[in-house]
């Protein structure tokens, strides 16, 4: 094609004609490009037209028209596969997003819900392990109340039984007192009928008897003091101005006896322990709405 436009330039037009016709028939037989080949056909009808024969040069340019139409028809169809090839590529990208898409929204859910669950699950486990610590806790505050319980029943039984005891011995004592004092009066009343017939043995049992009336308060103290162990104690604690024979009238108050029982433990006058009991408020320092008995006997 170059060597006809070459002898085209020259002026050789039959030896242009001879190569833009060895052109098309290469064209032709290798399969070049058609666009070429519409060149050609065109060059070819420039030559015929300066050569005066408009009728091949008006049939070259109606070939070179077909192809150049036809090139057109092929590239026009060419570009038409291509975007169908584009809009099936681009279709099957946008499904294929689609689908990632509803993919990755299906693992963002799968995922949250597995966050959701070991939340769930973690709360559980928290929740077991507070409710076993709640559980244990109440198990031992149970067990602890219920020893406490035990260990006070069992001290409130003591207790019980000690004051039980207490009572019971302090009953005894309050009645072995009077015994001694029901002898000592028998006794006493021994001596006065000896006495009054003029017995020759009334000085040696008088003497006997006073001996024993000084033993009295100290036979009886001993039996208190094993009762009341802590009453002495308890009572110097409190008044310890309080003197020793203040101390016994104390005791004797506290087992309720009368002042004519006391007078004869103590071998005094009942005035003496009248005296003696109002000392006793005084150093106490007890209004007179309060009750001595009562007040010693919670000691």
């Amino acid at each position: 094609m170059y060597l006809g436009d070459l002898k085209k330039d020259l002026g050789q037009k039959d030896s242009a004609l001879f190569f833009y016709n060895e052109s098309l028939a290469l064209s032709q037989d290798q399969g070049f490009r058609n666009d070429l080949e519409t060149e050609v056909l065109r060059k070819i009808s420039e030559v015929y037209s300066a050569n005066g024969d408009t009728k091949l040069a008006y049939d070259y340019l109606v070939k070179s028209t077909n192809t150049a139409d036809q090139v057109l028809h092929d590239k026009n169809q060419t570009n038409s596969e291509l975007f169908q090839i584009k809009d099936s590529y681009l279709k099957s990208i946008s499904e294929k997003n689609a689908q990632l898409e509803q993919k990755t929204r299906t693992i963002e859910k799968s995922n949250t819900i597995q966050f959701r669950l070991k939340i769930i699950l973690f709360l559980l486990v928290l929740l077991g392990l507070v409710l076993g610590v709640v559980f244990q806790m109440r198990l031992k505050l149970k067990k602890t109340l219920l020893h406490k319980k035990e260990a006070e029943l069992k001290t409130k039984f003591i207790e019980e039984r000690s004051n039980n005891e207490i009572e019971l011995k302090s009953k005894e004592l309050t009645s072995y007192a009077l015994q001694l004092i029901d002898k000592d009066t028998a006794i006493d009343e021994l001596l006065n009928l000896l006495k009054t017939e003029s017995s020759p043995h009334y000085k040696s049992l008088f003497s006997k008897y006073k001996k024993g009336s000084k033993d009295l308060w100290n036979e009886f103290n001993l039996q208190f003091t094993q009762v009341n162990s802590a009453f002495y104690d308890k009572l110097k604690e409190l008044h310890p101005k309080l003197s020793s024979t203040e101390q016994k009238h104390c005791a004797l108050i506290k087992l309720n006896l009368s002042t004519k029982e006391m007078a004869r433990i103590l071998n005094i006058e009942p005035h003496s322990v009248h005296v003696s009991r109002s000392r006793i408020r005084k150093k106490m320092g007890l209004k007179r709405s309060e009750n001595l008995e009562s007040y010693i006997a919670d000691i």
